[in-house]
């Protein structure tokens, strides 16, 4: 019973907000929404994040890191049928 409890917990999406980060690991740019399955993701916390590629040769994903959770569903409600979904936390 628990693990079907915790299969269906990490089913749920939530949004949050990230900013990709530089070679050196800053924070750049603007924020991105996304969906979120990680059950334990934290402020701070580095993401991999999926991107759209712009040519063959970009990668299919960046590392973000997290600066906003739990957002409200109506930020990303104008674009939420392109919004991708963060599956898994990095080092």
């Amino acid at each position: 019973m628990r693990c079907k409890m915790e299969r269906e917990k990490a089913k749920m999406k939530q949004v949050i907000k990230i900013k990709f980060v530089d070679d050196e690991g800053k924070p750049r740019g603007k924020e991105y929404c996304y969906y979120c399955t990680v059950p334990t993701i934290a402020l701070g916390d580095y993401v991999k994040a999926p991107v759209t590629p712009q040519s063959e040769n970009d990668m299919p994903s960046r590392k973000g890191i997290v600066t906003k959770i739990n957002v409200p569903e109506q930020e990303i409600e104008p674009f939420k049928q392109y919004a991708k979904t963060i599956t898994e936390r990095i080092d």
